[in-house]
């Protein structure tokens, strides 16, 4: 009973505050409807807060169409606030400082995991008027692997014309996060910056250094790190990881092993959708042999099985085994269900193989 009640509390909250947001909106409305102009000067701070977040998830396009139908704040104040509450991120700047504020003001322990990725952007070179200078030019790299901020000043037309003709465009941005041992608070953006994705292996290594000390200097221990199928980046996990490691306090018979560090002093990782991907990739693969032992792992036991036993049993469906989208982990996830595996021992000759790669997925 006691369970019950809670459930019925947390939903008549969800209700009071749902009802207290709308008669905020109503309220706006109103106040609208009776001055000359139909603008408001002020708004309330919820509402902004909700905007922001509204302005940010669904985009331009769709907060406009809302905004005019009821009555919220227009594109101009929500920017503004996001301004204005918000210390404004530099381009190539490590935000230590920021991140141990965030700590905490969090509460939280000074143990972070930082992950990183590149996303294509559609090029624009623009004035950032907050900080003078030209953005969406790639940024030349110091000693430590890391952009130098402000190179691309707007101090004159002579250096703006110099810059725009001797750098190239950042066709990507490049994204640190980090992330707290804890559910519950957000990712901090801790650095990012354009790049036309020409880094080499040795600036990545240079660059995870030099941003570990900065954290290490406000007391914030890094304990690892993640990328995605990066070239560049799986170089320095391995390089990082002294895989395959060369131990010398070892009998000799081992040393043909693949051996590993046991306890290095930073984890590194690809994000598990990658492997997890890349493993379904090889998988579904047809000129690929995947040998374990005496048994084959192969996509043919999957068709078997999907071919003489109904889909109410293992929920698998014909678009689960193709291989176009190499990133959606939907069938990643459909074809790990321990079902999948019951219903190959009992029904797919052989298929030992099979079930014993799926369980390492």
């Amino acid at each position: 009973m006691q369970k019950f009640s809670a459930v019925g509390n947390s939903k008549k909250k969800i209700t009071e505050n749902s009802t207290e947001f709308l008669s905020k909106i109503w309220d706006a409305v109103e106040r609208k409807s009776k001055t000359k102009h139909g603008r408001i000067d002020k708004y309330d701070e919820s509402l902004k807060q909700f905007c922001t977040y509204l302005y940010v998830i669904a985009g331009k396009l769709a907060y406009e169409t809302l905004s005019a139908n009821l009555c919220l704040p227009s594109v101009a104040t929500v920017k503004q606030y996001i301004q204005s509450s918000n210390n404004s991120i530099i381009e190539g700047c490590v935000r230590a400082k920021e991140m141990s504020q965030f700590l905490a003001k969090w509460e939280l322990q000074r143990n972070v995991w930082l992950s990183e990725d590149g996303t294509k952007v559609v090029n624009k070179i623009q004035l950032d008027e907050a900080t003078d200078q030209i953005v969406g030019l790639v940024l030349p790299m110091d000693s430590n692997g890391m952009p130098i901020p402000f190179s691309f000043t707007a101090e004159n037309v002579a250096k703006m014309q110099s810059s725009l003709l001797n750098n190239p465009k950042a066709d990507f941005v490049y994204t640190v996060m980090a992330r707290a041992l804890n559910i519950h608070p957000p990712s901090f953006c801790l650095s990012l910056f354009g790049t036309d994705n020409r880094f080499t292996t040795s600036q990545v290594l240079k660059r995870w250094t030099h941003t570990e000390n900065m954290l290490d200097s406000e007391a914030v221990n890094v304990l690892g790190w993640s990328s995605d199928g990066h070239t560049r980046c799986l170089r320095a996990m391995l390089i990082r990881s002294e895989l395959p490691s060369n131990p010398t306090n070892v009998p000799e018979n081992w040393k043909d092993w693949f051996n590993a560090r046991y306890q290095p002093k930073t984890i590194c990782v690809q994000d598990h959708h990658h492997i997890c991907n890349k493993m379904r990739s090889r998988l579904y693969d047809s000129t690929a042999v995947i040998v374990i032992g005496k048994y084959i792992a192969t996509k043919s036991h999957l068709q078997i099985l999907i071919d003489t036993v109904s889909k109410d049993k293992h929920l698998l469906v014909q678009s689960d085994l193709s291989s176009q989208d190499k990133m959606n982990f939907k069938p990643v996830m459909k074809i790990m269900n321990p079902a999948v595996r019951s219903y190959l021992k009992d029904n797919v000759h052989a298929s030992t193989g099979t079930s014993i790669y799926i369980s390492l997925i």
